[in-house]
């Protein structure tokens, strides 16, 4: 994001999550929030999660806080202000906190802010100023532009879960890109379960087709769970993409799809299809002479 980073070997994070933010987020596309699958991608991407703090309504989110509670991360009960609000001062809370780790504990050099709330820009811009680096993870669609401009990383959720898949043994290249030998192409019954590069880009034209149709929003998020929907097997990674975006971006490359960004939300149309050859227009061939030309020698008049 053109923020210079400290050098440094191994960087240890603090984990800081706005649940409020992060879990209605979620709800607007039906997803849930996954704490285990969520930690194990973090674990894996960043190194040691030396502090990780969630703040919410544990009353209203009680079941997710046992499921962080069970992965490492303190509970900061924040009820909501008023009765039907979604409003409470998570966010004042973790500006406080996260201030104090920089502090308090040098040895924590690094924040991971699960939120994309826009109240946040002010403490990003400090932490970094003091040296820190900060990421953030937020719900795709549901994060602050500026936010996402000035960090060192943003990640959205769908991409860190679509960075803990198992990784297949076929890479990207040529084995993905065309059909095994000996193999049948894949009918339209079959889209939905694509073996090829081809086939999961049309999987992915056709999906967009279909949400069109239904009136449905096509914002990127809302069209991967689709697929997910149609194929809970489907992962960009067994076409060898580590992300959801770079999946998109070569989709778009290829004339499958068109990529929009609207704010912090990617929208996604069906290209129109290719037009077909032009045919050929005989016009632009010499015409054959009709006049018949004999091969014999002429005869000359008046005889020999």
């Amino acid at each position: 994001m053109g923020v210079p980073l400290a050098v440094a070997a191994e960087h240890r994070w603090a984990v800081l999550l706005d649940l409020a933010n992060f879990a209605i987020g979620l709800e607007r596309t039906g997803r849930a929030l996954d704490a285990g699958r969520l930690v194990d991608a973090l674990k894996r991407e960043k190194g040691e999660l030396v502090l990780r703090e969630a703040y919410g309504d544990f009353d209203r989110y009680a079941a997710l806080g046992t499921a962080l509670r069970e992965r490492g991360f303190g509970l900061s009960h924040l009820p909501r202000l008023t009765k039907g609000s979604e409003k409470n001062h998570a966010d004042i809370q973790m500006v406080v906190d996260a201030m104090r780790v920089a502090f308090t504990s040098p040895h924590i050099d690094s924040f991971v802010l699960l939120s994309g709330d826009s109240d946040l820009l002010p403490l990003v811009q400090e932490l970094i100023r003091m040296g820190k680096r900060v990421d953030v993870v937020a719900v795709a669609g549901s994060a602050s532009a500026a936010l996402a401009r000035n960090v060192h990383k943003f990640d959205t959720y769908e991409d860190v879960l679509s960075d803990d898949e198992p990784t297949p043994a076929a890479p990207h290249g040529a084995a993905a890109t065309g059909p095994a030998a000996g193999a049948e192409p894949a009918s339209e019954g079959d889209m939905a379960s694509p073996t090829t590069l081809d086939q999961a880009f049309a999987f992915l034209r056709q999906s967009v087709l279909e949400m069109q149709d239904r009136g449905s929003n096509t914002l990127d998020s809302t069209v991967y769970d689709y697929l997910r929907l149609l194929n809970p097997a489907f992962s960009v990674r067994a076409f060898g993409f580590r992300r959801w975006r770079d999946f998109l971006d070569a989709a778009a490359q290829a004339g499958v799809v068109h990529v929009e960004q609207r704010g912090s939300n990617l929208v996604l149309t069906p290209a129109p299809p290719a037009p077909p050859p032009p045919v050929p227009s005989f016009s632009n061939y010499a015409q054959p002479s009709t006049r018949r030309t004999s091969r014999l020698p002429r005869l000359r008049r008046g005889g020999a």
